[in-house]
């Protein structure tokens, strides 16, 4: 049992534990086992607020660890521009404050030659991400026993979900454009934010909300932009990861350029300049 200011105790074997003379605040409550033989890790993680008086009982319940499995797939002619051992396939938690960490491997989901992965220690609610792509390139889709995980999570529930597919594609949309202010000048400074019109989108582990500042030439670039349906804005600045913030990308939609996106599309956009405070 670990506590995140460190403190940590031993489970008895009737399942009980104690933590004594701690100090009121905010913890994380967190219990792991290792991976054996004949069984999975398992772990559960709980926020908790510790105050005075009646010592607080907690109650764990922990989940498996399962692992997922499969292969990479490049679309296209030619082969990926960098070696398949350059990219790791990662776990994205869609609940980063109940994530587990099992200290895996450095080289957990790390792709080998022939494009083949595996990806140990899974648990609870979960995206999977590939990177580092090479410049223009995106991930297409991924699938796995029929079903669509690129945008959806998925749970292993304490089993190896085998015969994964993650392709790769460098076919979809590019935009570029330029910046203007309200008189119609050219602008070389500020930042292009393209975001998917559809609100339940606004996920950070997705990575469809993008961001672009003005080159010198005075144009902005995005490279490998899922098809579909956008919305796209200019600011003078904005603050580092505001963009995945859905309350700020909300104020956003009024006066915001409605932009489709299709396979193959190369899209220029000249967008004004929103100051700060309107609309």
């Amino acid at each position: 049992m670990m506590m995140s200011m460190g403190q940590s105790t031993r489970v008895s074997p009737d399942g009980t534990f104690a933590f004594r003379n701690v100090a009121p605040g905010d913890y994380v409550l967190s219990a792991r086992t290792a991976a054996t033989a004949d069984r999975p890790a398992e772990a559960a993680k709980v926020p908790i607020i510790v105050g005075g008086g009646e010592p607080q009982e907690v109650h764990l319940m922990t989940s498996a660890s399962g692992s997922v499995t499969g292969r990479v797939v490049v679309e296209g002619d030619g082969p990926l521009p960098v070696a398949m051992t350059k990219l790791l396939v990662r776990a994205m938690p869609v609940d980063r404050e109940a994530a587990m960490n099992f200290g895996a491997a450095p080289d957990n989901g790390r792709v080998k030659e022939d494009g083949s992965f595996e990806l140990q220690q899974l648990v609870g609610p979960t995206r999977l991400g590939i990177g580092p792509l090479p410049d223009g390139w995106a991930v297409r889709q991924i699938e796995q026993g029929g079903r669509d995980l690129t945008l959806d999570p998925f749970e292993t529930q304490g089993q190896t979900l085998a015969g994964a597919a993650i392709t790769l594609t460098p076919r979809f949309p590019t935009v570029t454009g330029t910046l203007r202010d309200a008189q119609g000048k050219s602008v070389l400074a500020g930042t292009a934010i393209l975001f998917p019109d559809e609100a339940s989108l606004w996920v950070e582990d997705l990575t469809v909300v993008r961001t672009a500042r003005v080159d010198q030439t005075g144009v902005f670039t995005l490279k490998a932009v899922r098809p579909g349906e956008y919305l796209a804005v200019a600011v003078p600045a904005v603050v580092n990861n505001q963009w995945n913030d859905p309350e700020y990308l909300e104020t956003l939609r009024e006066g915001a350029t409605r932009v489709s996106l299709k396979e193959g599309d190369l899209k220029r956009l000249e967008l004004v300049v929103k100051a700060e405070g309107t609309q």
